[in-house]
């Protein structure tokens, strides 16, 4: 968020616990002039098909130590921890993350599995994939997302020096409480 050039998939709050913000709320003030598509990635989903097709590379990503992710904001803070873990419910919650900030360590003897792990959540996220969703936010329009289930990122843009882009974002620890529409709660 802090430059123009695109950003790998990722969840924001990866400094914390998994799971510990599990909504992301994006609101854009101004669109870029060019570029800065925003894309969702159906982590939980991609790991599903990840475990059924290679379990030991799925094992990779769901041990206490499997990725480190370094703060930009704070140096020398990080966090260890899973990419993936149960949820409790029979799901799934994900920090999982591909940035620069991101180290991924596997079980000892476990290098080539991560390696495979890793290049199937990686072609997940691709442009193309059926895990993957883009979209464009235009200024006025937000998005609110289950940061723990779906990672996110965009593509570089160029901004209009009269009016350039501006993202808000806000990290939160609770999910919305549903609301009743028409006598339907969504």
């Amino acid at each position: 968020f802090e430059g123009r050039a695109g950003q790998r998939v990722h969840c924001d709050g990866t400094l914390q616990d998994l799971g510990q913000i599990p909504t992301t709320v994006m609101l854009c003030a101004a669109a870029a002039a060019e570029g800065g598509h925003s894309f969702l990635v159906d982590l939980p989903a991609a790991f599903a098909v990840l475990r059924e097709r290679d379990p030991e590379a799925a094992a990779q990503l769901v041990h206490p130590g499997a990725l480190v992710r370094t703060s930009t904001l704070v140096q020398g803070r990080s966090r260890s921890g899973p990419a993936f873990a149960p949820d409790g419910d029979g799901g799934w919650v994900t920090r999982f993350s591909r940035t620069a900030t991101d180290t991924y360590h596997p079980l000892s003897g476990g290098g080539a599995a991560l390696g495979r792990a890793l290049e199937f959540l990686d072609e997940a996220a691709a442009e193309g994939s059926r895990f993957r969703a883009g979209f464009t936010l235009a200024a006025g329009q937000a998005l609110v997302l289950a940061n723990d289930r779906l990672g996110h990122g965009r593509t570089a843009y160029r901004d209009d020096p009269d009016v350039p882009r501006l993202l808000l974002r806000g990290l939160f620890t609770r999910r919305p409480a549903p609301v009743a529409v028409g006598g339907r709660t969504s």
